[in-house]
């Protein structure tokens, strides 16, 4: 179903279909485009999450959201510059407590707190705690971290597999 967002003189951003019927009213300063079935819209400089239908499955209280929903999740960023993650009905399953993060690869995702990076599982549970200083994603079960100035591959326990 193709759908456009249009304009209109107090700068809301309506959305509405190839026939020009308005399918969610005017009540965001601005709305992304739908990926999977969920789009970013702004109010008052925050960002939610709204379906298809119109309905707000993420208040906007959010300062950025990485709303791509690939594999049932996005990444949040609120008004203290810290990231966690909600899914797709808008339930935080990561309260935003990180630094910085990289997407999952694998099934865990590198995440800073403070000046340590460790791995966070799609449950939101933290599998190898922060303690190094950089962290790549994780391929064919390895990962390469630097502790001390000294890299070295990781399993996804956090073992030593090769230094």
């Amino acid at each position: 179903e193709s759908r456009i967002y249009v304009g209109s003189g107090v700068s809301q951003t309506p959305n509405i279909d190839q026939n020009g019927k308005e399918v969610i009213p005017c009540r965001y300063s601005t709305a992304g485009d739908f990926l999977n079935g969920i789009a970013v819209v702004d109010k008052n400089g925050k960002r939610g999450c709204i379906n298809k239908k119109g309905e707000e499955i993420v208040k906007p209280k959010y300062n950025q959201i990485d709303a791509h929903f690939e594999d049932g999740y996005a990444w949040v960023t609120d008004k203290n510059g810290k990231i966690g993650m909600i899914d797709q009905a808008g339930k935080e399953i990561i309260k935003p407590k990180y630094t910085w993060t990289v997407n999952f690869s694998e099934g865990l995702a590198a995440v800073s707190r403070g000046n340590k990076m460790g791995y966070v599982n799609m449950e939101g549970k933290e599998v190898i705690k922060p303690q190094y200083d950089q962290a790549n994603g994780f391929s064919e079960g390895l990962a390469a971290v630097c502790k001390g100035g000294k890299w070295c591959l990781i399993d996804k326990n956090g073992n030593v597999a090769a230094k």
